[in-house]
């Protein structure tokens, strides 16, 4: 279902939620969108409010951006969505879990949170750059975890990585710029699939790890950056580990 840039539509049909089926809902630049009639009309049924699986249990592709949303709402959090984009969602302050998805983009939203990171064990792209609320990622990486690229970019409260950091065997991108970050976790050596870590608009932490596994191949192939004077992002140069091509971790998760 393609609605993108309705801006006059207020809400949809409680039918939706029939359509059993469905795989996409795309509601993308729906900025007059209100879901209050749906979550209403879920909470009403007793049916309904205790069997949410049932409820869109073919819904894999959601995008949600540039839409006033507050809360996700539950008939998606509990569907087996694989990509959920809430890109621009400046309103959006609260988000649950969704242990199927394989891609989550969060950017621009006002989100202060992100918890149980342990349980989107299938997760392969997570986006969570230009949060400037975001206080908190909590848990840990699962292990053998399948995340390929985290964008962090302008997530200035962060100061520290998790170290189960080192558990995400598949990474290949990380984006840490323009954040406050000062220090790496040791087991970010063992990122040895890793081939791209953006550092734009900051000084390398004072404790890289210079001499970890995981730069081996790097060394021959891309000098180790040097310390550079910290500028603002947009000015900066690129300071990055790459071993191959110049590639720009994305600013979107697709």
């Amino acid at each position: 279902m393609h609605l993108s840039g309705c801006v006059s539509l207020e809400e949809l049909p409680a039918s939706v939620l029939d359509l059993s089926k469905l795989e996409t809902l795309n509601v993308s630049g729906c900025s007059s969108l209100k879901w209050d009639n749906l979550e209403d009309y879920v909470n009403g049924i007793p049916e309904l409010s205790t069997r949410h699986s049932d409820i869109l249990p073919n819904l894999k592709f959601v995008d949600l951006t540039i839409t006033l949303i507050q809360i996700i709402p539950s008939f998606i959090t509990h569907s087996p969505v694989l990509e959920l984009d809430c890109a621009d969602c400046t309103k959006l302050t609260k988000f649950e879990v969704i242990p199927s998805m394989e891609i989550l983009d969060l950017t621009y939203s006002l989100i202060e949170e992100v918890v149980e990171l342990e349980k989107m064990k299938k997760l392969k792209h997570l986006n969570l750059s230009q949060n400037k609320h975001l206080i908190l990622i909590s848990g840990d990486f699962p292990e053998s975890g399948s995340l390929e690229m985290i964008n962090l970019e302008s997530y200035t409260k962060l100061s520290r990585l998790l170290n189960s950091i080192g558990n995400l065997a598949h990474l290949t991108s990380l984006d840490l710029s323009c954040t406050a970050l000062e220090e790496l976790p040791s087991s970010i050596g063992d990122l040895t699939r890793l081939s791209e870590l953006l550092f734009v608009g900051k000084l390398l932490p004072r404790t890289f790890p210079y001499t970890a596994n995981a730069w081996r191949g790097f060394e021959r192939r891309w000098p180790l950056p040097a310390r550079e004077p910290r500028g603002s992002c947009s000015k900066a140069a690129r300071s990055r580990l790459s071993g191959g091509e110049s590639r720009r971790a994305a600013g979107g998760s697709r």
